[in-house]
């Protein structure tokens, strides 16, 4: 299996810093962006194998980005971890109804966040029939 790259998608520079050095540690490749508008258009010039994506930014906010990416029939099947500080459950419903595959919230143990990663790249190779 090629080694995944992730987009990462949050306005929190220390947040991006932070998570971009802790997934590189464990063998990702990782393209950033600050914005929800910035991630749309690194989708159209990438493939991205699995987005982690924060709800709360400017302009536009991860549930519209994440459903945007799900209309798009170009990236509707990539997996999104939405990675947040928000944790209501009305939060969580939201994210899953926008199209999210998963939901963690920051903090977040660096174990916890690669295991779930992994968990959703392994779904979308086994969904795809590329068995690792």
């Amino acid at each position: 299996m090629a080694t995944p790259q992730l987009l990462l998608v949050d306005d929190d520079i220390s947040v991006v810093l932070l998570t971009r050095t802790m997934l590189e540690g464990q063998g990702f490749r990782i393209l950033e962006a600050n914005d929800g508008e910035t991630a749309l258009d690194v989708l159209k010039s990438n493939k991205i194998d699995l987005i982690v994506l924060d709800a709360m930014m400017p302009n536009m906010d991860g549930f519209s980005v994440a459903r945007q990416i799900r209309e798009n029939p170009n990236t509707a099947d990539i997996p999104i971890l939405m990675f947040t500080s928000m944790g209501l459950i009305d939060d969580k419903v939201a994210a899953f109804e926008a199209g999210v595959n998963d939901f963690i919230q920051k903090p977040v143990h660096p174990k916890e966040l690669v295991a779930r990663i992994k968990a959703l790249l392994a779904k979308g190779d086994a969904a795809s029939g590329d068995e690792a």
